[in-house]
């Protein structure tokens, strides 16, 4: 019956179903071909498993037959092809294009965005821009380890090779001090955190590790949710409409292009102290090879603790609190030894800040544009610590969004893990409703610090709150919305509307 019913082609109502199309003409339309080639494509196709229909919809067959089996597996392509609704054969030789000619690859391509100017002058542009950062990650690299760029090159070469390391990533986490051992335990854990997060969403949603996959990267391209927001927003819950109104890092980059011209001064530390002293209001030190041991005494003179940072680094990565104790010779010949970083006088926060947590500075970040004379307050959130020195998620602390208006919390916190936290676990302290002390001193503080350079008029402030004033930490030319969004999304509440006037 069931032969009989596959020959006269019957649907579930009993009459004839409408006949299959004739897929060989076609393709023989669609890619101006021959029959017999249009057949021969046909049968690559099915050996590689993808349908007529898709084959032909898709214009797979601009895709080398040889190519076929993994074009289902490169996500970043499909991603593209979504965001800029063009096929996938068309996506693919494009991008196989610049990745063949100028080694650009298809993660690199679709984060950058690169079909908006897929020209061989975006991608020399990009090619560039790469050759010249990787100079600057092999020249510090040369002034940490204190070897040559021929053996920073073969040693990071090596790193890549057999533990995947990139560049950039063995320089921001200090791989350069691990044994091989510790870079495989290091390489385990962070496949290990990976896996459990591709699991927990699998659980959730029941989608199979590929369409996990495939769903985080159309996130990161399509909207600028890399894998840590993804997370924290629980971006699988939520549909295309929410996530478009979700606010991220990618926004922040816009607003830099638009209204920044020379932010220099911000990303050095070095420069920003010294740019911004009348606002940071503390004494700083650096361990440069001419630094004496007078300067230093000078530096620590009436202090009891330092805070020190590595510079170059971010996200409180390598920081650490340092105590005085008249310790003076030892500490200076310590340092001098050290790559080089920022010694400042350590900030003593207000009291209500040490009510929520006192191992760290509690910072507020402020989000300020400036347009002719207006400084607008577009966003603000405070971080508060929990455990250790850093009060940010990447140092275990905890988000919470601030009313730019009255400097109150208005969200619960959220941690790394993506949790809400109502009450600080440490203190017991309510976090919605917490009122932040000196709130007109940081509107104050911020509005002044963003008129005092030219060219500069899109900063994220980290203030810390004193007793009796409040002091500029740092200023960010690209500060993560994606942080500000955080709190929200636990909400389902996305903030872009927020930016879209600016852009």
């Amino acid at each position: 019956m069931k032969t009989l019913l596959k020959k006269l082609k019957l649907n579930n109502s009993g009459t004839a179903a409408p006949k299959e199309p004739d897929y060989v003409e076609k393709l023989m339309t669609a890619a101006g071909c021959d029959k017999a080639e249009a057949q021969k494509k046909l049968q690559a196709a099915e050996m590689a498993g993808i349908s007529e229909k898709r084959y032909i919809k898709q214009e797979l067959f601009l895709v080398p037959d040889d190519k076929l089996k993994s074009v289902k597996k490169l996500t970043y392509v499909d991603a593209v092809a979504k965001k800029y609704d063009m096929t996938i054969g068309k996506t693919y030789t494009i991008m196989a294009d610049a990745r063949e000619r100028y080694q650009i690859s298809y993660e690199l391509f679709a984060v950058k965005d690169l079909m908006e100017d897929p020209t061989d002058e975006a991608y020399q542009k990009l090619r560039n821009q790469i050759a010249r950062r990787d100079q600057r990650l092999i020249q510090r690299l040369c002034n940490v380890t204190g070897k040559t760029e021929e053996e920073v090159l073969a040693e990071t070469a090596r790193v890549k090779e057999k533990f995947g390391f990139s560049m950039k990533k063995y320089y921001i986490f200090q791989l350069y001090q691990c044994t091989d051992e510790e870079l495989q335990a290091q390489k385990d854990a962070w496949d290990a955190e990976k896996k459990e997060r591709q699991e927990l969403i699998m659980r959730e949603t029941g989608w199979s590790a590929f369409k996990v996959k495939k769903h985080m990267n159309r996130c990161k391209v399509q909207w600028g949710i890399d894998a840590e927001h993804y997370m924290l927003f629980k971006a699988w819950e939520l549909t295309d409409e929410q996530l478009a109104s979700y606010v991220t890092i990618k926004t922040s980059r816009m607003l830099n292009a638009k209204y920044n011209r020379e932010t220099q001064v911000l990303k050095n530390k070095v420069e920003f102290n010294k740019g911004y002293k009348e606002y940071i209001q503390r004494k700083f030190w650096i361990n440069e090879e001419d630094a004496t041991f007078e300067s230093f005494c000078a530096f620590a003179d009436g202090l009891d603790e330092i805070f020190c940072k590595p510079l170059d680094l971010s996200r409180g990565r390598g920081a650490e609190r340092v105590k005085i104790a008249g310790n003076e010779r030892a500490l200076y010949d310590e340092f001098m030894s050290r790559p080089k970083f920022l010694a400042e006088e350590f900030v003593k926060q207000h009291s209500k800040m040490n009510e929520v947590y006192d191992g760290s500075v509690n910072t507020v970040r402020m989000v300020n544009l400036q347009e002719g004379d207006v400084v607008h307050a577009l966003c603000s959130f405070v971080r508060f610590g929990c455990g250790g020195v850093i009060d940010g998620l990447g140092g275990g602390g905890m988000i919470a969004a601030v009313d730019v208006e009255t400097g109150k919390v208005v969200t619960p916190a959220i941690n790394s893990a993506g949790e809400s936290i109502e009450k600080h676990p440490l203190s017991g302290v309510e976090i919605v409703g917490f009122q932040i002390p000196h709130w007109d001193k940081v509107r104050e503080i911020t509005d002044h610090a963003m008129r005092a350079k030219d060219n500069i008029n899109y900063i994220g402030w980290d203030i810390a709150i004193c007793e009796d004033k409040v002091v500029i930490i740092e200023g960010n030319s690209g500060p993560d919305l994606g942080a500000y969004q955080s709190p929200y999304a636990l909400l389902k509440e996305g903030k872009q509307h927020i930016f879209d006037a600016y852009l």
